[in-house]
């Protein structure tokens, strides 16, 4: 009774880090393709319309733009690589855990 016990705690724990690691993929890439997707849009929009009209102000909200995106999507990136290296690490401990 006891073996089966610990198969459903298992299973329990399995589905949970699995909720957890698919949440956090979903609310990562939706920002980080949003953030993306704003990026190349005013990179195109902007940087063209320095190059025909001459004028260095859209040069330069492009690249005022690009310098706060920029790192900004590299920080979102790493803070999810992170947390799903620490997912990862639960379920390696977890199956140590049931699976000795």
């Amino acid at each position: 009774m006891s073996f089966l016990r610990e198969e459903k705690e298992f299973q329990l724990e399995i589905l949970e880090l699995n909720r957890k690691h698919y949440k956090v993929m979903f609310e990562y890439y939706t920002v980080l393709a949003i953030g993306l997707t704003v990026l190349f849009a005013i990179l195109c929009t902007l940087i063209p319309l320095s190059l025909i009209s001459g004028e260095s102000l859209y040069m330069l909200i492009a690249t005022l733009f690009t310098a706060v995106l920029g790192p900004t999507l590299i920080v979102l990136w790493v803070t999810y690589i992170k947390k799903v290296d620490a997912l990862e690490r639960q379920i390696r401990e977890m199956k140590k855990k049931y699976l000795w």
